[in-house]
């Protein structure tokens, strides 16, 4: 270990002037009456006071949530909505997750969706969040620039999956209704997953994957979460993301020495994607409580367990959704949220790195059970409801 990165900035440049004026003593008076100033300041900034980040650097957020305002499937006297009211409810939801703040400068935010909202940060800042139309090109763009960043970062999508075959969207508006359709190629391939764009733009799973570079850091974690209906089949794209959790236990190969090395010493940086439903598969939305709010059931259960048991291991996560998902959800509303890796994931799951450096989560570490299932305590009561129901399923979809 160098000198430098052992003492710190501010108490090298003080042992440097030290050393300077003991020079002095020897060479003359003009040296030897240099006045030598060091400061507790600069040996605590030295020390790692205030060098040291309090909690890891945080690094980019790309939010799309699209509702679908007025949207319909098919043509007159077949339609059915595609509006997504839940979508609302779950950007607030991942913003409060990951600390959100108006003026945040430190993490490059961008916020993609189609409907304004009006946000009371942390710091009790209120206002409206600065928002993107969420197009295909926009969507895009904002992959592209946070790709150079060259930094980790995560990506969280909310809206419509779908599950065709090549082809095009036509979108017919009328009265303030949008109605939604597939033209199919003359000489069509097989089907495939896609998230639906507001301007009916199609995004694959490598349109997201080719955008997130490899060429970074290997330390660097690139989180993609989907909340759609069909999304496992854009992880896909990704190629071999070996390791899967998602069922009663975790999925994959053994664990290799790449896999239990450190970040700095892996070959290519980790990539993690969360998905709500398998291929032919609708994602479903909750109600934590008759009369709540709604939200995807991806969101709600993700970000609850983790809010609740911050220490949550990527397999304790993927047994909680699994249970809530599939296991415990009426026939017709189940659904197969899984989280898959291109490295092991070994202790705490973070959608984004530095989230567990928070102060309030060393006052308040809960006991981690040792599956995601036996909690008595409902999620009502993360309302503080008094009635202890638990939560609705309504047949909306992603």
């Amino acid at each position: 270990m160098s000198l430098s990165y052992s003492l710190g900035k501010g108490a090298l440049v003080a042992l440097k002037e030290l050393v300077t004026s003991f020079k002095g003593l020897t060479k003359g008076k003009q040296a030897a009456g240099k006045e030598l100033r060091v400061s507790g300041v600069d040996l605590l900034r030295g020390l790692g006071g205030r060098n040291r980040s309090r909690r890891a650097k945080r690094n980019f957020v790309v939010l799309i949530f699209i509702k679908y305002e007025g949207w319909y499937r098919g043509s007159e006297g077949t339609s059915e909505p595609m509006q997504l009211d839940s979508v609302e409810n779950d950007l607030v939801e991942v913003l409060r997750y990951l600390h959100y703040h108006h003026d945040d400068t430190e993490t490059m935010w961008r916020v993609l969706a189609d409907f304004d909202l009006e946000y009371t940060d942390e710091t009790g800042n209120h206002r409206r969040v600065e928002r993107t139309h969420p197009t295909k090109e926009a969507i895009l763009d904002a992959l592209r620039e946070a790709g150079k960043t060259r930094r980790s970062g995560l990506v969280y999508f909310g809206g419509h999956g779908e599950y065709e075959h090549p082809g095009a969207s036509v979108l017919k508006t009328s009265e303030g209704q949008t109605r939604y359709t597939v033209k199919i190629h003359e000489q069509s391939g097989p089907k495939s997953s896609y998230l639906l764009a507001i301007d009916g733009g199609r995004i694959y799973g490598d349109d997201i994957v080719s955008r997130l570079p490899e060429k970074v850091p290997t330390q660097c974690v690139h989180t993609v979460a989907l909340d759609a209906c069909h999304s496992s089949g854009l992880a896909d794209a990704a190629g071999s993301l070996p390791h899967v959790y998602g069922g009663s236990s975790k999925q994959g190969p053994a664990e290799t020495p790449e896999d239990i090395a450190s970040a700095q010493q892996r070959s290519s940086k980790q990539l993690v994607i969360i998905t709500a439903a398998r291929k032919g598969e609708l994602a479903k939305t909750v109600r934590p409580e008759a009369g709540t709010r709604e939200f995807g059931a991806l969101t709600w259960y993700t970000l609850h367990w983790l809010n609740k048991y911050p220490y949550a291991t990527a397999e304790n996560l993927g047994q909680r959704l699994h249970h809530t998902c599939a296991d415990g959800a009426e026939e017709g509303m189940k659904q197969h949220p899984e989280i898959r890796a291109r490295y092991s994931l070994t202790g705490s799951f973070e959608l984004l790195p530095g989230l567990l450096h928070r102060d309030e989560v060393e006052s308040s570490k809960a006991e981690l059970p040792k599956r995601g299932f036996p909690i008595a305590q409902t999620w009502a009561r993360l309302y503080n409801a008094s009635i202890r129901r638990a939560p609705q399923r309504s047949a909306a979809v992603h």
